[in-house]
C-alpha cells in the first residue's frame, strides 16, 4: 500500500523501504531521502521500466536521480528543504506531471 500524507516518519529503515518494491507501491532512496514513487513511476518520461530496473535489489537510486535536468533536481532540492523545515511528508510534482506526485516520506536510516 502506498504511503499517505498522514503517515509521518522522520527516519525510514532499509527493511521498510524494501517492503515497498512493486509498481503500485514503490519507495526509493535519493540523496538520503525516502521517496514514495507509487503515483509517479508509471508516468516517468524515461519509462517505468528504467526505474524498476534500477530499484531491483537496490533501494538507493541517487546516481540516476541526480543525472536529471536542472529543473528536476531543483524541484527535488526545494522539496527536501521543505521536508527538513517541517519534518513531515512533502508532496511535490514535476512539470507536466502534476497529477502524479512524488512524496518525501522521511530520511533514510539505512
Amino acid at each position: 500500500m502506498a504511503a499517505t500524507m498522514s503517515a509521518v516518519r522522520t527516519l525510514v529503515t532499509r527493511a521498510e523501504v524494501l517492503k515497498h518494491s512493486s509498481r503500485e507501491d514503490l519507495w526509493v532512496v535519493a540523496n538520503g531521502y525516502v521517496l514514495d514513487l507509487s503515483a509517479f513511476v508509471a508516468h516517468h518520461p524515461g519509462s517505468e521500466a528504467k526505474i524498476m530496473r534500477k530499484r531491483r535489489g537496490n533501494v538507493d537510486i541517487t546516481s540516476n536521480f541526480v543525472d536529471h535536468f536542472g529543473y528536476t533536481v531543483q524541484t527535488f532540492r526545494k522539496a527536501c528543504a521543505e521536508f527538513d523545515r517541517i519534518q513531515e511528508p512533502v508532496k511535490f510534482t514535476f512539470r507536466d506531471l502534476g497529477q502524479f506526485p512524488v512524496i518525501i516520506l522521511g530520511k533514510y536510516a539505512g
